[in-house]
């Protein structure tokens, strides 16, 4: 039992980071800056912000364009005669 909880300590302690690694680029990160990470989630917002944009910029388009096809229908009588 002693032996098994050697190893577990000496896997915990291991700290070796790979070069391209996302994950220990991350926990690299962490280890030296401390506190909230303002600048990575001022870039989050900035991508939440511009996914939206173009959303939210079809509507009023999709808007104008519904109504003038109701209002075209209501103004113009339908001449086909069956």
């Amino acid at each position: 039992m002693a032996e098994h909880n050697s190893n577990r300590e000496g896997l915990l302690l291991k700290t070796e980071y790979y070069e391209n690694c996302p994950g220990c680029r991350i926990n690299t990160s962490k280890e030296t800056n401390f506190g909230i990470p303002y600048k990575d989630l001022f870039y989050i917002w900035i991508v939440a912000l511009t996914t939206f944009l173009p959303v939210s910029s079809l509507y009023p388009y999709l808007y104008f364009l519904v109504s003038n096809v109701v209002l075209h229908r209501i103004s113009t009588p339908c001449k086909l005669q069956v």
